[in-house]
């Protein structure tokens, strides 16, 4: 038989008789990342402790600019869900050893990806990323029958999908049966003189015997069918007023309007169409009656539609048990879909058993970072390490800070920690200037312009008069000239820049507090 597959008319079933790897049952986190070498830009990472020790927690947000393994990250994850071939199409460039993965769940359990395939998987982990658009929801026609199959087993849910994989098993035994039949009638008809009667009458038995079995297969696959037809036509109902719940979180002016179910070659298609601000839109690109989804949606509405999808699709799960993996969600999205997106994010964080978040927008990393609380959310960054990646904690508040607030926690950092180097030193003068300029800039907006610089408000405070409001800056501005002078001395870009001076330790401290100082009095 070409297909290994058992048929059993008295119990009615189909069984897989292929091994594969064991799957956990009881649905866990995935706790520690040991290990990941030769898998994209991930050459040869393992722990190390100076830069994190490898754990995850239930709430984590993953930072790394475009290029440095995002991606790669959640195909691990994707694979971790029971696909072994993901990992080799991800081999790293010019690596020729073995690629191996470690990994450790709540419980201590290993699990190992070592000669191209797990030892067991982890099946509850739901990956958002641009596979999922571009295999289930968009792909240049959502005609296509591979994206309309997708789409029809992300609506279908679970017990669609053991229906329909019941479906699949019976109708590939059906077509085996065809096959089988025809290979033995052709023998029949082209080499009957050159058979025995004795073979002869093997094959006619044969193909009676086929004949049977042909018709207990087409009267079980109507019947799986039949049950497949009724049970996604009340899926979809249900999932057409789910999804278009899901879209008013981004989008006011779309909405699912059809959800049409087909059959070809033994499989399953869905297809829809769209209301865009009232108007129906289509997927035929050249209509003549349809706006084209192609050209009326933008990016940032496929990626609204593409992420509801998926909500939907998690909305009719066991959320409690899984693990959710975005991939940069908020891509093409604008601020006020950003927003949607935390929200969202925000309250699958407290349904789902684990969520793992990766951006390469480090103002949404910190933002969701807030929502979800520093104490509590693990907050990483993806490092480049030459010609390896690492995975490191990320300080997102201290990264992200804007340019005042960052010189001043360098002149902090000065007094508490001090400076080794002349070079550090000379950083710490280099920050007095700008850090005065931003707080005068905050705090006397109206009066003093972008283009304008600390010896241009020196310049307005000796110029200002009794009532305007520069003018309460007088008695401080000798103390503002005196610090400007120093900072001057020393800044990159002044032609008078000294350069060639030795800094005193002593006097640089004193300046250091002599600004802090100052800007409290500002």
């Amino acid at each position: 038989m070409l297909i290994r597959l058992i048929w059993d008319v008295s119990r009615n079933r189909v069984a897989h008789i292929n091994k594969l790897p064991a799957i956990i049952k009881r649905h866990k986190m995935i706790k520690k990342i040991i290990k990941i070498k030769g898998v994209g830009k991930y050459l040869d990472y393992k722990i190390n402790r100076e830069l994190w020790d490898g754990e995850l927690s239930k709430e984590n947000v993953i930072y790394g600019e475009n290029g440095t393994g995002k991606t790669t990250l959640t195909l691990i994850f994707r694979s971790l869900s029971g696909k072994n071939n993901l990992i080799q199409k991800k081999k790293t460039f010019g690596f020729a050893g073995d690629q191996e993965i470690n990994l450790l769940d709540d419980s201590n359990n290993p699990y190992e990806f070592k000669g191209n395939k797990w030892d067991k998987f982890l099946s509850n982990i739901e990956v958002f990323d641009i596979h999922f658009i571009e295999d289930n929801i968009y792909t240049g026609s959502i005609h296509e029958k591979n994206s309309q199959s997708n789409l029809f087993e992300i609506i279908v849910g679970e017990e669609g999908l053991k229906l329909k994989r019941k479906s699949d098993d019976i109708f590939k035994l059906r077509e085996e049966n065809r096959r089988d039949r025809k290979r033995f009638a052709n023998q029949l008809k082209f080499q009957k003189n050159s058979i025995s009667e004795s073979e002869k009458d093997f094959l006619v038995k044969q193909i009676k015997k086929l004949d049977i079995d042909y018709k207990q297969i087409v009267i079980h696959l109507k019947g799986i069918q039949r049950e497949l037809g009724e049970y996604s036509k009340n899926i979809f109902d249900k999932y057409v007023e789910v999804l278009n719940e899901k879209l008013k979180f981004f989008t006011p002016y779309i909405e699912i309007k059809k959800f049409s179910k087909t059959m070809g070659s033994g499989n399953q298609y869905v297809s829809y169409f769209l209301l865009v601000s009232g108007h129906q839109v289509g997927f035929e690109e050249n209509s003549a009656v349809r706006a084209s989804f192609k050209y009326t949606l933008s990016e940032g509405d496929k990626s609204a539609l593409a992420f509801s999808f998926f909500l939907a699709k998690l909305h009719f799960t066991t959320i409690s048990d899984k693990i959710i993996v975005f991939d940069d969600p908020i891509s093409s999205f604008d601020y006020a879909r950003k927003n949607s997106t935390i929200n969202q994010l925000f309250k699958l964080s407290k349904e789902c058993n684990q969520l793992i978040t990766l951006t390469h927008d480090i103002n949404f990393a910190k933002d969701l970072c807030k929502r979800f609380s520093y104490s509590k959310v693990k907050s990483l960054k993806i490092v480049r390490q030459g010609t390896n990646n690492v995975i490191a904690t990320h300080d997102i508040e201290k990264e992200t800070l804007s340019g005042v607030f960052k010189d001043i926690e360098v002149l902090n950092n000065h007094i508490i920690y001090g400076s080794n180097t002349d070079l550090e030193k000379r950083e710490v003068i280099r920050c007095i200037r700008p850090i005065l300029e931003g707080i005068l800039r905050i705090k006397f907006f109206r009066d003093i312009k972008f283009n304008e610089w600390l010896g241009d408000v020196i310049r307005k405070v000796n110029e200002s008069k009794e009532g305007e409001r520069l003018f309460r800056l007088k008695p401080l501005v000798d103390e503002i000239s005196e610090i400007n002078d120093y900072s001057k001395g020393f800044h990159h870009s002044d032609s008078t820049s000294a350069w060639g001076e030795v800094i005193n330790d002593e006097e640089l401290l004193i300046y250091v507090n002599r600004t802090l100082k100052l800007i409290d009095k500002i």
